[in-house]
């Protein structure tokens, strides 16, 4: 039954308790409203008609605003809870105190102002149970559940209206006022067990995602007022109020002729408050569905069309008979008051959801509190003139308030544009802002004293910032620097007399080359020498070339040939075509090092050649050159080497430098490389950063790439070069988020068919991976045909484990998107089960779980849809691992897939299997690969006997139990498996002792490792632990024990150099170690805390 409602009333899982308090409350809220609303009308009208009834919306405005007023500025500085529960202890003796003088005394007086208490009533408990429910539930839940728990109100009032007959008979109206009471003493002990079980926020409290500026603005009632997305709340309440409480009056107007008396009018506004309360639920039902399905517009507009429509029946059908007229009335009044507790209400208190709390309180204080009764006092204003002055009747108050329809329905319309603008806004992450400084005399006075500081960062800024505006005063500047004692300004200041030729300075720079013990400073000196000098300096740079010192070497090759000097060329050439020759790799590497500084794009043809050597060192220090150079006919071998680890990071960087020209190039190369899947993705990332037209045309080809990694970081790529279609390209765009789609369908059975499953944890979570990876794809592609800000702000915080945040992102989507799109995207990201979301993207066929055999086989064979080489990988592995035979013949087929994951996981899986049990099935493949295969899987099957060889999979299992990378995701350890070295220990051997400079860390997959100091033992590892993380992570860090061997082990070796290029490459693995040192700052700052 319990599941049966929640899902009849769009309840989710968690939800139903809070739902039931709040809906609770909210009764209390209706027995209250019910109760003192009928005392108070039924008095009133026992002694005065409703022509006073416009004195008393004035006196009602006057009365309210003042109590709102006191109420703002007494609870400014309380808490949420605190100023809730003051409101309801003050109307709770108001109400006794009434229930006592009008029982004690003949108070006509007090009677006369019974309706302004009603409005009171109204207004304190709308602002009491909206501020609550609205700090508890999120604007997503709003959507959903406003209406349901505001029904609790109609709920209290069909049963209020049904039994008031009866309860006016047993105790009289006046009575009625202590069950009032009783209501509101409900609404406060369930206010306090609410506010035990959950955490109420204060309106003042400041968002944690707020500037100082922003929160100052918050509590200023004038940053209120220029906000427009505000002021047109505040004008929505107010013409609100209008069309109210003109249907109001007309209906009072009407139901007095017809129930003259007390109990009459007692009897009759019961049954009528019940029926309204019947229309009201009824309504409340569909609220959530219709603001679900079509937005927050259609729920504003619903209410002022009901009132359009309404006042023309009563201009055209009521002048038949008045009988005719009273009906349509109360029919008015009933879906008025039915709208406003359900789809018009929930419309209205979504509208404050894109505000910061202490805005919302504010802004609900001042609409309820003040602009709602101040509209209620002008409303009676304009009456009193349309009835006494102009002599309205009935039918000309329905044409007035024909016009207040059309001028709300004209408000709704901007109202719902700017509500989706302040939900982007809300998204917004904190922004810093400032000012372009301006180098006034005061500024360039500061800046001179930046010449003075004790720190070189802010000295060199200084000198920067003055060379840069104050060039009148250059030379000063440079030579006063430049016998700095800090040799990292004196190389910044070395650098500037170079590049702005300040010949003044040649004489200090002659005597850093003569008496300098830095030699990276007079390296510096003599390139400046050369340049500036004159022909007597040429000799003295020339002696330089056979220097002891690498670095001053450097400084005077590079310096004679960038001179221009023919001599000076031929004197440094003949020295470096010497090194280019020679056999030692580290002379080979210092040419290269030379030809990248001198810079010079003609010099290519002896890096071309360096290019080519066969010692890593000399490569990586070719490539690095070869981005100084720019010369297109290196780019050949420099797209080569982005598939090689350890100089490809300085691959990408080289032909990143080198501009949009590369990009024709990158083009052939992504054509050449189609079965790299790294070097695509690299080649990419490079067109991605230098971005130009024809890099934007290439990519927008292939954002319906087939390999998923791949079509990823094309969306990235496109979305960072902020890419946009028009009509024309759009078609195109639609079909590739229609492919993602059936991807997300796909992924979301295999994902139902695997949950819960323990035998198959690793494919589940790596399909969830999947599965995220597919929906932030379709979120790019959203960008590319929607809003692109609201777009991407929306998958920024969709991806934060923050649910106010998804929420407000959830609900921009539920703005932006066109219908087609949001059903389904929005079930992707909403919290439903697996069932629920595939009910949801494709009703039919219905979804028919699968044995695992059957799915295991889906996954390896699919082929309209890339699930990527992981998954696929992973149910390979799984096949053969849980002895699946039926699946045996498709893995023996996956040996031949072009993919080394899925075809080495097949290969090695097939390993571990007898041969008769995938014998049989080699048919199936060509008779050339048959002895191939055989030999492979035999090769394997030796290796796994002899040396223990784990699998790919294996080794990624291993790596997941490692504290370091729990947080990364499956397919991206895959890379650090290519990276791992294997090391063998015997007893007693020693891995590194303490002291050593610490590179690399160790996993042990077999034997024991004892970390120690001399004698003294620390610890043991054994198979399935990791040591020496901090290795991979810090440069400097030597080791702070001994590790060796007690038995024979084996272990796997991770780098720091290669892991840090892979970090360089992907960021996953980055987040995922960044999230491991959060987690171990936040520990030891709690224990901090608990030990203090």
């Amino acid at each position: 039954m319990k599941k049966i409602l929640s899902q009849l009333l769009n309840i989710k899982s968690g939800e139903e308790k809070i739902v039931f308090l709040l809906i609770l409350h909210f009764m209390f809220i209706g027995v209250v409203r019910i109760f003192n609303s009928t005392a108070c009308y039924s008095l009133f009208f026992s002694e005065f008609n409703a022509t006073t009834l416009p004195y008393l919306y004035i006196g009602s405005a006057f009365v309210t605003t003042s109590i709102s007023v006191v109420y703002l500025r007494f609870t400014r500085n309380l808490t949420l809870f605190q100023q809730l529960a003051i409101t309801l202890t003050f109307l709770i003796s108001v109400m006794l105190t009434l229930r006592f003088i009008l029982g004690s005394f003949q108070a006509n007086w007090l009677v006369l102002l019974l309706p302004m208490w009603v409005e009171v009533i109204r207004a304190l408990t709308s602002l009491e149970g909206w501020e609550l429910a609205g700090n508890l539930l999120d604007v997503r839940q709003g959507k959903r559940l406003f209406g349901i728990v505001g029904g609790g109100i109609r709920v209290a009032i069909i049963f209020g209206g049904m039994t008031m007959a009866m309860i006016v008979d047993w105790s009289g109206v006046i009575n009625l006022f202590l069950i009032s009471a009783f209501g509101l003493f409900g609404c406060l002990l369930s206010l306090i067990y609410i506010a035990r079980k959950y955490s109420l926020v204060s309106p003042s409290d400041t968002s944690a995602d707020t500037s100082s500026q922003t929160q100052k603005e918050a509590i200023s009632y004038r940053a209120l007022f220029n906000n427009r997305y505000i002021l047109m709340i505040i004008v929505l309440v107010i013409i609100f109020n209008f069309g109210y409480y003109f249907t109001d009056n007309i209906f009072f107007n009407q139901a007095e002729v017809w129930y003259p008396t007390d109990k009459e009018f007692a009897n009759f506004y019961g049954i009528f408050s019940s029926l309204s309360g019947m229309l009201t639920l009824i309504m409340i039902s569909i609220t959530g569905p219709i603001i679900t399905r079509y937005g927050i517009r259609i729920g504003l507009i619903v209410m002022p069309i009901t009132i359009a429509i309404g006042s023309i029946a009563m201009i055209t059908l009521g002048t038949i008979s008045t009988t005719i007229l009273f009906w349509i009335a109360v029919m008015l009044y009933a879906a008025v008051n039915a709208l406003d507790s359900s789809i018009d209400q929930s419309s209205n208190q979504i509208l404050f959801q894109p505000l910061l709390n202490k805005q919302r309180g504010l802004l609900r204080a001042l609409t309820e509190g003040i602009a709602g009764p101040i509209a209620l006092g002008l409303t009676g204003v304009i009456l009193l003139i349309l009835n006494n002055v102009l002599n309205f009747s009935v039918f000309g108050l329905a044409g007035f308030l024909l016009v207040i329809a059309f001028s709300w329905l004209g408000l709704t319309v901007f109202l719902g544009h700017e509500y989706k603008n302040a939900l982007v806004n809300m998204l917004s992450k904190r922004r810093l802002g400032g000012e372009l400084l301006t180098l006034d005399s005061n500024s360039l006075r500061f800046l001179r004293e930046g010449l003075q500081s004790s720190n070189p960062e802010v000295m060199i800024y200084s000198l920067n910032m003055l060379l840069e505006h104050d060039k009148d005063n250059t030379e000063k500047y440079v030579n006063k620097l430049v016998s700095h004692p800090s040799t990292e300004v004196r190389q910044v200041v070395l650098r500037k007399i170079e590049q702005l030729e300040i010949i003044s300075a040649l004489p200090l720079v002659r005597n850093i080359i003569r008496s300098e013990k830095s030699h990276e400073l007079q390296s510096r000196a003599l390139r400046t020498l050369v340049v500036l000098g004159n022909e007597s300096d040429f000799d003295e740079v020339c002696r330089y070339l056979d220097h002891h010192n690498q670095a001053v070497r450097l400084g005077a090759m590079v310096g004679l040939m960038r001179s221009g000097s023919i001599e000076g060329i031929l004197v440094a050439g003949e020295h470096l075509i010497s090194l280019i020759n020679s056999k030692i790799p580290q002379e080979r590497v210092f040419a290269a090092e030379i030809l990248g500084e001198i810079g010079v794009k003609n010099f290519y043809r002896p890096l071309l050649k360096l290019l080519h050597d066969e010692h890593p060192n000399v490569q990586r220090a070719s490539v690095i050159a070869a981005g100084k150079l720019k010369n297109p006919k290196l780019w050949q071998p420099l797209i080569e080497y982005l598939s090689v680890t350890g100089i490809r990071r300085f691959a990408k960087h080289a032909l990143t430098v080198s501009g949009v020209e590369v990009v024709p190039e990158l083009i052939d190369a992504f054509h050449q490389k189609m079965n790299d899947r790294d070097a695509l993705i690299r080649i990419v990332n490079i067109m991605e950063r230098v971005g130009g037209e024809n890099t934007l045309s290439f990519l927008s080809d292939k954002i319906d790439f087939r390999d998923e990694e791949t079509r990823y970081n094309i969306l990235v790529a496109l979305k960072n070069l902020k890419y946009q279609v028009d009509e024309k390209e759009r078609p195109r765009v639609e079909t590739a988020i229609e492919t993602e789609f059936s991807e997300n369908i796909l992924i979301l059975t295999c994902l139902a068919d695997t949950a819960d499953n323990e035998l198959v944890t690793m494919l589940h979570e790596s399909l969830e991976h999947e599965f995220e990876q597919s929906r932030d794809r379709i979120l790019m592609l959203f960008s590319f045909i929607y809003d692109r800000d609201s777009i991407l702000k929306t998958r920024n915080n969709l991806s934060l484990d923050q649910s106010d945040k998804q929420a407000y992102a959830i609900e921009v989507l539920d703005v932006l998107l066109s219908q087609k799109h949001k059903s389904r995207f929005l079930s992707l990201v909403e919290h439903a089960s697996y069932d629920q979301r595939i009910k949801k993207l494709q009703p039919k066929p219905p979804y028919t779980p699968l044995e695992i055999g059957s799915l295991l086989q889906n996954i390896i064979t699919v082929k309209n849809i890339d699930l990527g080489a992981w998954v696929k990988a992973c149910a390979i592995y799984l096949a053969v691992a849980l002895e699946i035979h039926e699946t045996y013949q498709t893995v023996v087929l996956a040996t031949q897939n072009p993919d080394p994951l899925i075809r080495d996981t097949s290969i090695k899986a097939l390993s571990t299997l007898k041969p008769i049990e995938y014998q049989p099935y080699l048919s199936s493949l060509s008779q050339d690969f048959i002895p191939f295969l055989t030999k492979a899987i035999e090769q394997k099957r030796k290796e796994r006997q002899e040396k223990n060889m784990l699998s790919t999979i294996e080794k990624v299992m291993v790596l997941k139990k490692v504290d370091l990378f729990r947080y990364s995701p499956h397919e991206t350890l895959v890379e650090v498996v290519n990276i791992l070295e294997e090391v063998e220990l015997s007893a007693e051997e020693v891995l590194f002792n303490k002291g050593d400079i610490g590179d690399s860390m160790y996993m042990v997959i077999y034997g024991k490792i004892r970390i120690f100091d001399k004698k003294s033992t620390f610890d043991y590892k054994i198979a399935g632990q990791s040591f020496g993380e901090m290795a991979i992570l810090d440069k400097r860090a030597t080791r702070s024990a001994s590790a060796a061997a007690t038995e024979d082990t084996f272990l796997f070796r991770l780098g720091e150099e290669p892991f840090s290029e892979l970090m360089a490459d992907r960021f996953e693995i980055v987040e995922g170690v960044i999230q491991v040192l959060l987690d171990h700052i936040n520990n030891v700052m709690q224990k901090r805390i608990q030990n203090s």
